[in-house]
């Protein structure tokens, strides 16, 4: 195919512009986890979803966020609990049980690293 030679994305790596270079210090990490708590926050909403399978997948959502990033997104934390312990009471089996297997999960997490401090 010419088209794959000749295209100058396909040859030429891309170079962010520095405007676009994160540098990751306290301050970055607090103002995105306040930025990321306004979205988590109208995220929560899923919890009420009609389709088990979106509520299933806030589930695992919000498991993967707190497991993975609980340290840097700490306000993010509580919000992201709630759709869990929420969904452990659903009407369908398939999401309550997601939803109780990530509640044990982030429970060991939090007896495993001494607590969770969600101090601001």
């Amino acid at each position: 195919c010419t088209y794959m030679h000749t295209h100058p994305m396909s040859v030429q790596p891309y170079d962010p512009p520095e405007s676009l270079m994160v540098t990751r210090s306290n301050v970055w990490l607090s103002d995105t986890d306040e930025k990321l708590s306004l979205l988590v926050h109208r995220a929560t909403s899923l919890v009420g979803h009609s389709g088990w399978r979106v509520r299933r997948a806030a589930v695992l959502w919000a498991y993967s966020l707190v497991v993975h990033c609980y340290h840097s997104l700490l306000k993010c934390v509580p919000l992201l609990l709630e759709v869990i312990v929420t969904l452990t009471t659903d009407e369908y089996k398939q999401v309550a049980e997601q939803a109780e297997e990530a509640m044990h999960i982030v429970s060991e997490l939090f007896v495993r690293e001494g607590g969770l401090n969600l101090t601001f």
